[in-house]
């Protein structure tokens, strides 16, 4: 069988309204224009359930990630704490875990 024939065979049970519905994650076979959880709108996260954080603990955490993402910021902050690299990173990482215990017990935060 050659490829224009195998092409034909294979396209001729398959629509174009088949092809958009499997591209777009859904069951090329169904044909009903409701499918469960299409009435239910698209959420990223649900905030109602996570606690509440200071500002400064939000933004405690994303400069805290911005030196664990570059590593001259890395080297830099380990030179003022006095920490070697690993160290460093062990404490920004506490940090953004929440298992700082000494900046939480110093400022009462927690």
């Amino acid at each position: 069988m050659d490829s224009s024939a195998r092409q034909t065979s294979h396209s001729s049970g398959f629509t174009a309204e088949m092809r958009d519905r499997q591209a777009r994650g859904k069951d090329p076979y169904n044909s009903d224009e409701s499918e469960p959880g299409d009435d239910v709108p698209y959420r990223l996260g649900d905030h109602r359930t996570r606690k509440k954080e200071s500002m400064y603990d939000v933004e405690r955490r994303g400069s805290t990630m911005a030196i664990l993402d570059c590593p001259e910021s890395l080297l830099a902050s380990a030179l003022a704490h006095g920490n070697t690299i690993p160290q460093e990173r062990a404490r920004l990482s506490e940090i953004l875990t929440g298992f700082d215990q000494k900046a939480s017990a110093s400022t009462g935060r927690r």
